[in-house]
């Protein structure tokens, strides 16, 4: 008798254990919905296509901190760009000694920066900011053109181009269409329009 209610003690506990434990992974799997639903919302949020339109911190901040990081550097290139899901502003200068670079987040914080001696044969050229229009109106411009139209614009760099200032302005969408519009800097001119399909 006393082996009989022992087994069934046994038994009891065992389908208990079986009960609670299938009852947790009820709940395991709910919550491994909800997290899997979670990340894949976070992944469409974070793939989707942005607009540099929709960024706070300006240029003439970004190189404002750039000029402050290395002090007495001219400024050759200024880009904004998406890198891993967040804009940065990438600044490329130089001084008499040395060529630099910065990577500004838009938290104003220097995430990136590299110096490094100047080579001789290096054709370094400065950016003279009152001579050129604004990235806003380059951007104006390039927004016109008919191959552009319903897609956003990503990128936009400013640079000297075989002794002339380019903006350089892409724009694409969630198919990974890529148009990229050059505009002079000087004149704010469309110069050409580059298709990647």
């Amino acid at each position: 008798m006393r082996q009989y209610k022992l087994s069934f003690v046994i038994v009891v506990m065992a389908i208990g254990l079986i009960a609670c434990g299938t009852n947790n992974n009820n709940d395991n799997d709910t919550n491994s919905d909800v997290s899997t639903e979670n990340i894949n919302n976070q992944s469409e949020d974070s793939t989707s296509t942005q607009s540099v339109e929709d960024v706070q911190l300006t240029s003439e901040e970004a190189m404002q901190i750039f000029t402050d990081t290395f002090t007495g550097a001219a400024i050759s290139s200024i880009e904004l760009d998406e890198h891993n899901f967040e804009y940065t502003y990438e600044i490329e200068g130089f001084d008499d000694a040395k060529e630099y670079k910065a990577e500004i987040d838009l938290e104003k914080n220097v995430i990136n920066q590299e110096e490094e001696n100047r080579e001789n044969d290096d054709n370094y050229q400065e950016l003279v900011f009152d001579d050129y229009v604004s990235h806003e109106d380059a951007l104006s411009t390039a927004s016109e053109v008919q191959e552009v139209q319903d897609l956003i614009p990503t990128s936009w760099k400013l640079e000297i181009d075989d002794g002339v200032a380019t903006y350089e302005i892409e724009f694409e969408n969630d198919n990974q269409k890529d148009v990229t519009v050059v505009i002079d800097a000087k004149t704010g001119e469309q110069l050409t329009v580059e298709l990647d399909d």
